[in-house]
């Protein structure tokens, strides 16, 4: 019959996002969801499929990205290019974690934070006491250029909990304050899974970056937009909306190309 026909078609849409297979089980199968039903934003084997060794900026133009949520525990640089040959996503992310509370993250994070500052500092730095000390985020960034051979075009922002960081590098950077609210962020979450899915995006292996994404949940509007859900991640998640934040100059930058001077309305 049509109707199944239909339905089938529907299923096969739903399942390649999780938010559109919520409201899939619920308004055709009536399989109601519990209210605290979570729903990950990444296939992590989809997500794995993309890692790589390494990525190299040299000669590239990038994007930061920055997520200093909350200064006592993990913060997140992420370093961004595509590249117009492939339209392939080049990305690198860093964290940066107070020194007094590694132990602890150790025991509730399940991960060797101790060896990996010691033996990894491209994946992780602690810096002293008990917040994550923004001059050295500072002086990480302002390092970018020299450390990859590349072009910082702009750095990137959630500017919770980062002002004074942002007010510092605007003055030799351009600085955007990235919304990210249902209406603003919802096609840029949207497209960065569909690039991971399409296998466009290079991520170099660093481990915490792949714990955040593996945390990565999002809740839904009632137009089906998304966002990340940080409250109900069970853990941190601050290299993956670093990155993201990154990859909504991408967007702009592809939407732009795409209208160019026309007016949308």
């Amino acid at each position: 019959p049509d109707i199944m026909k239909k339905l089938i078609s529907d299923f096969e849409s739903a399942k390649k996002e999780p938010e559109k297979l919520q409201l899939f089980l619920t308004k055709n199968l009536n399989c109601w969801l519990t209210s605290d039903s979570l729903t990950s934003y990444l296939d992590f084997n989809e997500w794995k499929k993309c890692e790589v060794d390494n990525v190299s900026f040299r000669g590239r133009e990038v994007i930061v990205g920055v997520d200093m949520s909350k200064s006592t525990d993990l913060c997140g640089v992420s370093i961004l290019a595509k590249d117009e040959y492939t339209g392939e996503i080049l990305l690198k992310s860093k964290a940066f974690l107070p020194k007094d509370v590694v132990q602890q993250k150790e025991i509730s994070d399940k991960l060797a934070y101790n060896a990996y500052i010691q033996h990894h500092p491209e994946w992780i730095t602690a810096t002293e006491g008990k917040y994550v000390n923004q001059v050295e985020v500072e002086e990480y960034i302002r390092n970018i250029e020299s450390n990859y051979g590349c072009r910082i075009r702009a750095i990137s922002f959630d500017s919770w909990g980062s002002l004074h960081l942002m007010s510092s590098l605007s003055r030799d950077y351009e600085v955007i304050d990235t919304k990210m609210s249902y209406k603003l962020f919802s096609p840029t979450l949207k497209r960065f899974r569909e690039v991971v899915y399409d296998g466009l995006l290079k991520h170099e292996y660093n481990p915490i970056l792949n714990f955040c994404a593996a945390n990565a949940v999002t809740k839904t509007d009632l137009s089906e937009n998304i966002l990340l859900d940080k409250k109900k991640s069970v853990n941190r998640i601050d290299l993956l909306v670093a990155s993201v934040i990154a990859y909504s100059e991408v967007v702009d930058d592809e939407t732009n190309e795409q209208y160019g001077d026309y007016c949308v309305i």
